[in-house]
């Protein structure tokens, strides 16, 4: 992916000769990077067998109907706040926000395998749907932020990373549920 993309020409300047050659690659992006790959797969990997899991091992009498409106709430979440996270870039105290937003995702988590009660389980999906968009949003404001040179590169990069970790989760998920079983 990274050799891919460093041959890529933007703006009518040459690409790079190497990987070596491109700004920020052995600073920010190739961590980051392995932070949006492990909150993309972490957040899929249950996609598949979501509505099984929550009927089945949590003891939930949903629908179909009812589970997919639990699966998508994270990702409906995450679009109701997206104008809110745009003006997230120019805090000030970026570290802060993002350090309190992945405690806030992990209590999310936590409180969706624990939920006894249909309604906390809405609650932990929801809050999971929007600190892990504040949590990514700042991420990758941080990127872009500290190497504005290369955006492009970077963006694709994301992207690419991102695309890396939605194809992997189902495999992933498959292989948990056919050497574990769904719980």
């Amino acid at each position: 992916c990274l050799y891919a993309l460093s041959r890529v020409s933007v703006g009518g300047q040459p690409a790079a000769r190497s990987t070596s050659e491109m700004p920020g690659l052995t600073g920010l992006l190739i961590p980051i990077g392995f932070l949006v790959f492990t909150f993309h797969l972490a957040s899929n990997v249950i996609r598949p067998y979501f509505t099984a899991f929550t009927g089945a091992e949590m003891g939930f009498a949903l629908s179909p109907d009812t589970g997919a409106v639990l699966f998508l709430l994270p990702s409906a979440m995450a679009l109701a706040v997206m104008p809110a996270v745009c003006r997230l870039g120019r805090c000030r105290n970026q570290t802060v926000l993002y350090t309190s937003a992945i405690a806030l995702l992990s209590a999310s988590t936590l409180l969706q395998g624990l939920a006894k009660d249909l309604i906390w389980l809405l609650v932990g999906r929801i809050g999971f749907g929007l600190f892990l968009v504040v949590a990514q949003a700042l991420l990758e404001t941080r990127l872009f932020r500290e190497n504005s040179t290369n955006l492009h590169f970077n963006y694709g990069v994301m992207v690419a990373v991102q695309n890396g970790a939605l194809l992997t989760a189902p495999v992933l998920a498959s292989a948990l549920v056919d050497a574990f079983g769904l719980a």
